[in-house]
């Protein structure tokens, strides 16, 4: 009975200790899941930056320097008030929810204040007027910086 009680107790333990490394196993395989997810948005981003960098190019035949202030998600390469800038010179004029909304479902991603990053991000430009009700206007005073094109759909 002894030696039985033995085994049975190494069993138990050997279950056990299989349980945890299962259980280490599924953590470790939704860590792995949820980077390549983090991996596969940051590669999108990069697309759709080499599309805006290629537009850009093509319309001034210049090189496209790189800030570190102000972009518009992680790696795009595309600045937010560039960006926006064109949704309202397309669109003549726009609320701050309406350019939110085009960017976003362009693939532009905001922080935690999309209002607060647009706003900051609009202030002292010399191409479009803030109206009554928040309304952005279009001076039609210049180009934007970037091709109306790359606000088109990337599909």
């Amino acid at each position: 009975m002894v030696g039985e009680d033995h085994s049975e107790q190494a069993i138990r333990i050997a279950e056990a200790e299989v349980a945890e490394w299962l259980e280490e196993v599924r953590v470790a395989k939704a860590r792995v899941e949820m980077e390549e997810q983090k991996l596969r948005q940051a590669m999108r981003n990069l697309d759709t930056a080499k599309e805006f960098l290629e537009l850009l190019h093509q319309r001034y035949g210049t090189r496209v320097r790189s800030e570190a202030s102000r972009y518009l998600g992680p790696g795009s390469g595309v600045k937010l008030r560039d960006a926006a800038l064109a949704v309202i010179e397309r669109a003549g004029r726009a609320t701050p929810r309406e350019i939110i909304a085009e960017l976003q479902a362009r693939g532009f991603e905001f922080g935690k204040h999309p209002l607060r990053q647009l706003h900051a991000a609009l202030l002292n430009n010399d191409k479009a007027t803030k109206g009554g009700g928040g309304t952005w206007h279009w001076k039609g005073a210049g180009q934007v910086e970037m091709p109306l094109a790359s606000v088109e759909s990337h599909e």
